[in-house]
């Protein structure tokens, strides 16, 4: 059985997701801000996952949020309002980038999430690049490293478990993934020496899972990072020797149009990514079905370890 991570518009849990992760059939979700009443409603939907799963004698569920602190805040109004990172390493100050993880751990806990999609790990070398910016660290890949690594070590010192983002780096793009298809035009030995740099780094600091980037690497391979057998197979796990888990980023992105839907999750898991990120596609529950009766036993393994 593979898995993915669902998500889910409202302030309250569809029945079918609470039957699904009571029947293993789902692991985890990702919320969003329109999942975000308050700090009072959140915690009481994140209760109700964690019951779900318990009375279906399942493991805790996977609850995750993009909260990187700075412009991509999924829980305001109440949560503390950090700085982003460019900000912090403005400061070059590992002390700040572990501050700055172990109040995203302790907000994050007391509301029932044990999943942050961050900390970034992109490096800006673009300056016109219009979806990094001020979420990047810098532009400098061993500052990233070096405060990417402070945070992340600190949210999961927290009870938290950090997904680094966006592998193999985004931050050398004109374009937004988010809105169309993104390349980067470098060779492996200009990636080993600048993007992969912090995710190294990172690696080898026990990071719990990794986003991969909806971006093509025509040096590499002429598919998006997220469908790339090449990138997610004999980079990620193969030379770099990563045994973490394997987030896509939300597969509802643009930068994957030319794609159907209904295929985006199998083309990831089959690419090497163990959790597939539904984002905002239509019939999930469809998708939940479809990718349950595929067999990846390492992803399943690999999902395990962290629950």
């Amino acid at each position: 059985m593979a898995h993915c991570l669902i998500s889910f518009r409202g302030y309250e849990a569809p029945a079918w997701v609470l039957r699904a992760i009571g029947d293993g059939r789902v692991p985890g979700v990702c919320l969003f801000n329109f999942n975000v009443q308050d700090l009072v409603q959140f915690r009481a939907l994140n209760e109700s996952l964690l019951e779900a799963a318990r009375e279906g004698g399942q493991l805790p569920p996977l609850i995750g949020v993009d909260q990187e602190g700075g412009q991509l805040m999924a829980v305001t109004g109440g949560a503390t309002e950090l700085p982003g990172n460019l900000a912090i390493g403005a400061t070059r100050s590992p002390v700040h980038a572990a501050t700055s993880g172990r109040v995203l751990a302790a907000e994050l806990r007391a509301l029932g999430c044990n999943l942050n999609f961050a900390p970034v790990l992109d490096v800006a070398s673009r300056p016109e690049n219009p979806v990094v910016g001020l979420r990047a660290f810098g532009d400098d890949p061993d500052l990233v490293a070096e405060l990417g690594v402070a945070m992340l070590a600190a949210m999961q010192s927290g009870g938290v478990l950090a997904s680094a983002k966006h592998f193999p780096g985004h931050g050398n793009t004109t374009v937004d993934s988010h809105h169309a298809g993104a390349s980067v035009e470098r060779s492996l030995d200009e990636l080993l020496a600048l993007e992969l740099v912090p995710f190294q780094a990172a690696f080898a600091a026990g990071l719990a899972s990794v986003m991969t980037a909806h971006v093509r690497y025509p040096s590499l391979d002429d598919r998006p990072a997220t469908f790339s057998r090449v990138i997610l197979g004999d980079l990620l796990r193969g030379r770099l020797g990563y045994d973490g888990l394997v987030l896509t980023d939300a597969l509802d992105m643009h930068a994957l149009a030319a794609t159907p839907e209904p295929d985006r999750a199998r083309l990831a898991l089959e690419a090497g990514a163990d959790l597939p990120l539904l984002g905002h596609l239509p019939g999930q529950e469809a998708i939940v079905d479809a990718v349950a009766a595929l067999s990846f036993p390492e992803s399943r393994r690999r999902i395990g370890q962290v629950l």
